[in-house]
């Protein structure tokens, strides 16, 4: 079942409050700011559950005015189209709000009984327990109705399911004896057809019209390994371009720190860890890449093809060395298997983040707002660092910030976007949540107590507490934002 999203002030809450336990009286379902969890990251909540509302219901008031926050969730709703549902609370109109109908709550008044069933019109509510509102007192041009009258209506409503479940279910009889008299026997001799052959650039949508990769031939897939002895001595290329055109840097064996002891309870216990030498993407998948993937028929367009402030994104070529977007963790391990390579486990990405000596960012231990796009300045959400200013408010070229370059020369491992990494997520990192993160091959989504994947390194969406090289994020493994994308690993042997 949908969901209302409510767009408020939190200076608002004791009203928005009465108002989500009254809708939910009326059978609606309702997500407001104040359900998320201590520690989530903010952005990719509330941006998923407005992203998946039925409705948009702003509250109206001074303080809400006032809110860049309420400001830009009430853009984003009109880019994704959402229906919208007003309510003045206090103050005057918005002039964005003119040409919509809204209703007057003001003095802390609950909604009338239309707009509740205007709202049922945009978004399913239960059957169950459904209450009527109080009615207003009869006036003239509104006499009042009867509670007889009411009742017989809503049984009249709950009757007529039954009479269409006899109709549809004579209609089915009738088409399936229709079917075994004629369409089967068509079907049993046809011939088989053969498949459809993969899309090609001209028929797949939403593509870059220049190719600059060359053409790519799988050959075999490799499996990440987290080993603890060296497998080889050989030397290899400090930076490689693979089949696809994608640079790529190596990171030697050896031993990294991995964890932290002094943050969140998941990155403990500090630990040593042994790993044999691997490569890792310079620069995060960008959409001109993944857009050759999906130019091959081996990847599926981003699910959607805008981000947070451009209407035009993905198959846009003035972003084309923007990091791609809006793909979910499967969407990002398919691209990387086109490649011939896995999405870097846990250990792979933290090694290659932090190098040898423990860093707590990928430039150093001390924070430099250079180094990354995070929420500061330009960013308008609640926890943004005003007193830092990078320049932007959505995403960055994937070669940009050399000042947040790895010991290995790896751009953008923190901010930006957040990063798919393989395995499921173990909020227990000691050994046996270690060895289960890297370990994906063995374990499945059962076995994963909640059943979620990670993410790693911030976004442009997060405060600088997210761009550790340590911080683990647990997500759904559907989700696909305005804030994730990823890069690939793989290994070293040939």
């Amino acid at each position: 079942m949908g969901h209302i999203f409510i767009s408020y002030s939190h200076k608002d809450k004791t009203y928005v409050h009465k108002l989500q336990e009254a809708l939910q009286k009326e059978g609606f379902e309702v997500w407001i700011d104040d359900r998320i969890d201590y520690g989530t990251t903010w952005p990719m909540v509330i941006q998923r559950n407005l992203d998946a509302c039925n409705a948009f219901l702003v509250v109206m008031t001074e303080n809400a005015y006032e809110s860049k926050w309420v400001h830009n969730e009430v853009t984003r709703a009109e880019r994704k189209k959402k229906p919208f549902f007003v309510l003045l609370l206090s103050g005057d109109t918005w002039l964005s709000f003119e040409a919509i109908q809204y209703e007057n709550v003001t003095g802390g008044k609950l909604p009338s009984r239309k707009f509740y069933e205007s709202l049922a019109r945009a978004t399913p509510r239960k059957k169950k327990d459904i209450q009527l509102p109080p009615q207003a007192p009869p006036t003239a041009d509104r006499p009042s109705v009867s509670e007889s009258t009411l009742v017989r209506s809503f049984n009249a409503l709950k009757s007529t399911p039954r009479l269409l479940s006899i109709a549809g279910f004579t209609a089915i009889v009738i088409l399936l004896f229709w079917a075994s008299s004629w369409v089967v026997p068509q079907i049993l001799s046809r011939e088989p057809t053969k498949q459809a052959a993969a899309p090609s650039l001209s028929d797949t949508p939403l593509l870059f019209t220049k190719t600059v990769l060359p053409s790519v031939v799988l050959t075999k897939t490799f499996i990440p390994t987290s080993t603890i002895s060296p497998t080889s001595t050989e030397p290899w290329l400090a930076e490689i371009v693979d089949e696809a055109g994608v640079e790529m840097v190596l990171v030697p064996a050896g031993e990294f720190t991995m964890g932290n002891d002094n943050n969140s309870p998941d990155e403990k216990p500090v630990r040593t860890v042994y790993l044999d030498s691997f490569y890792i993407d310079k620069y995060e998948v960008s959409n001109v890449s993944y857009a050759i993937c999906v130019k091959k028929g081996f990847c599926d367009v981003p699910v959607e093809t805008d981000s947070y402030t451009r209407s035009s994104y993905y198959g846009n070529e003035l972003y084309a060395d923007y990091p791609v977007i809006h793909v979910t963790w499967s969407m990002a391990n398919e691209y990387c298997e086109w490649r011939g390579a896995l999405l870097p486990d846990e250990a792979r990405w933290e090694k290659a983040a932090r190098g040898t000596d423990g860093r707590i960012y990928p430039w150093g231990s001390n924070f430099d707002p250079t180094g990354a796009n995070f929420c500061d300045y330009e960013c308008a959400f609640r926890w943004a660092e005003k007193k830092f200013n990078d320049q932007h408010n959505d995403t960055a070229p994937v070669n940009s910030y050399e000042n947040g370059r790895s010991p290995y020369e790896v751009y953008n491992l923190s901010g930006n976007v957040w990063e798919w990494v393989a395995g499921w997520y173990f909020s227990d990192y000691s050994v046996t949540g270690y060895k289960a993160s890297f370990m994906h091959i063995k374990l499945g989504a059962t076995e994963a107590p909640q059943n979620q994947r990670i993410v790693r390194g911030g976004s442009w969406q997060s405060s600088s507490t997210y761009l550790r090289t340590s911080e683990r994020h647990a997500v759904e493994a559907d989700l696909q934002d305005d804030a994730t994308g990823f890069r690939c690993a793989n290994d070293a042997n040939p």
